[in-house]
């Protein structure tokens, strides 16, 4: 097993997109884990793979990580895991997330765009504020983050996986995003809260919150629909994030669960109230 420093210097980020094609010296397909497999293996041994970030199934395919300090799970991380997958799962089967997104110059002052509908948009907008929501409730995806790193190894490949996206996620809603189009002044954390809250479709968090006036300002000077795309795009990339840690979660804790014994949640799931 490999120490936490030396998987860090064993992850790799690539950057050509998910359709590239690749073909060895004899011209049979080769995909980018067997590209970067081979050159593990000629600096690092017969025995080295490689781990790419952006391709869970390189960490994947290592199996689920054995953990530590089983004292420390509850059947309440259980619950709150399975709520994390079912969150996930609802955003990810969503006709929101299938639709198209697009908005163009038409002529000067004018945009043609291709938008989600209302009532796609409102079904998310709840499932993704539980998602990164830092109210004590909510936060889903760092408190579940937390729950993986206290019982995965700090030696496995997983826990610096999870910490790295852990990371790109917190960083993303506290930075200003860039928008083709428009530039905005506020965080994508600000932003989204200003539809959330600014536009009245949850309760207005506190007697200080600033919402209203940031939707106002993005609205003032901006076609509406560039507005809305950047809502768009802000949710998307953090389910991108959340997408690359979920399936190593759901491996990991699926073995502490199933395999291991560890104290599953209890009481009935959505689905089982609600069906498929």
């Amino acid at each position: 097993m490999c120490s936490q420093a030396e998987a860090h210097r064993g992850f790799l980020t690539v950057g050509p997109s998910v359709d590239s094609y690749f073909e060895d010296e004899c011209g049979k397909p080769i995909t980018m884990i067997e590209i970067m497999d081979a050159e593990a293996k000629r600096t690092g041994g017969e025995h080295a793979v490689a781990i790419l970030y952006d391709e869970p199934k390189s960490l994947l395919r290592l199996g689920p990580a054995e953990p530590t300090r089983p004292e420390l799970w509850t059947g309440g991380d259980g619950a709150l895991v399975a709520h994390f997958l079912e969150v996930y799962r609802q955003i990810a089967k969503s006709r929101w997330l299938a639709s198209e997104c697009v908005v163009s110059p038409s002529q000067p002052g004018k945009y043609q765009s291709i938008l989600p509908v209302r009532d796609d948009c409102m079904a998310v907008i709840l499932p993704f504020r539980q998602l990164y929501s830092k109210s004590g409730t909510d936060n889903l995806f760092n408190r579940c983050c937390k729950i993986h790193n206290r019982h995965c190894p700090r030696n496995h490949p997983a826990f610096a996986w999870v910490n790295e996206y852990k990371k790109r996620f917190n960083t993303f809603l506290q930075q200003t995003p860039k928008f083709p189009m428009a530039t905005i002044d506020i965080s994508a954390q600000r932003y989204l809260d200003a539809f959330a809250y600014g536009a009245h479709v949850i309760h207005v968090s506190s007697k200080t919150d600033t919402s209203e006036v940031d939707l106002e300002k993005l609205l003032k000077d901006r076609p509406i629909q560039l507005v809305v795309l950047g809502f768009h795009y802000i949710l998307r990339e953090l389910m991108r994030y959340v997408s690359m840690v979920v399936p190593v979660i759901h491996q990991d804790v699926s073995h502490w669960v199933c395999d291991l014994g560890w104290k599953d949640h209890l009481g009935p799931s959505a689905r089982d109230l609600f069906g498929e």
